[in-house]
């Protein structure tokens, strides 16, 4: 008789932050990963009332995300409205809500901290394959 092995890993992490009232949220986050391969989920949801654009992971095209649609594939940014996202990798899922506040899930601590160094809200730019993202015609 064969006997399967498996090395699974789960590892939470829950962050806590304090609101503007002062209130504590909580957040969780759950990386489940094995030795030859980590399980990726990735997907961009929207529903918003309007449509968002998004940036591949490859390429500088921006492509559109109409509302209740959903898409499962890598991104570097998301636009809504006009607030540019930037999105590092290792992220689980992006939902947009109805009112336009986008909620970035990651698989496991590191790709957040990363996510909170290099990602988040972008004023302008950062190079010219972002370029398409930040117009908005």
């Amino acid at each position: 008789m064969n006997k399967i092995k498996s090395n699974l890993r789960v590892v939470f992490l829950f962050l806590v932050f304090l609101n503007p009232d002062g209130k504590p949220k909580i957040e969780a986050i759950l990386s489940l990963s094995s030795e030859t391969k980590s399980i990726n989920f990735a997907f961009v949801q929207n529903n918003f009332d309007e449509t968002i654009y998004y940036k591949p992971e490859e390429g500088s095209e921006k492509e559109f995300l109409s509302t209740g649609g959903t898409i499962h594939e890598k991104v570097d940014g998301i636009r809504v409205g006009n607030t540019v996202i930037k999105v590092s990798d290792g992220y689980r899922s992006i939902v947009v809500d109805k009112s336009g506040n986008v909620k970035i899930t990651y698989g496991d601590p590191f790709s957040y901290v990363i996510y909170l160094r290099r990602g988040g809200e972008l004023q302008s730019s950062p190079d010219s394959g972002w370029d398409a993202l930040f117009d908005k015609k």
